[in-house]
């Protein structure tokens, strides 16, 4: 994923406007394994960014709609989708 990529991890971070942003990981594409998670969250994490997830691989997983409306619209300031 290009999240490694130095150049590509501090251009989300430019573009959020925001010295460390809050940083939303849906990890769709890897039906939200937690390796995958803290593998991509680590440059985040490295550079002081708070960071959550929203799981959606598994139906007991998925988060109610007002918690997923609070984290998508009131608390994060970028969505990073793996795959």
């Amino acid at each position: 994923m290009a999240l490694y990529m130095p150049p590509v991890f501090r251009k989300v971070i430019e573009l959020s406007g925001k010295e460390r942003p809050n940083i939303l990981y849906i990890g769709t594409a890897s039906f939200d394994k937690e390796e995958n998670f803290n593998k991509h969250s680590k440059k985040f994490l490295s550079k002081g960014c708070s960071i959550d997830r929203i799981n959606v691989a598994e139906r007991d997983a998925v988060p109610s709609y007002e918690e997923m409306r609070r984290l998508v619209v009131e608390w994060s300031d970028v969505l990073v989708c793996s795959g």
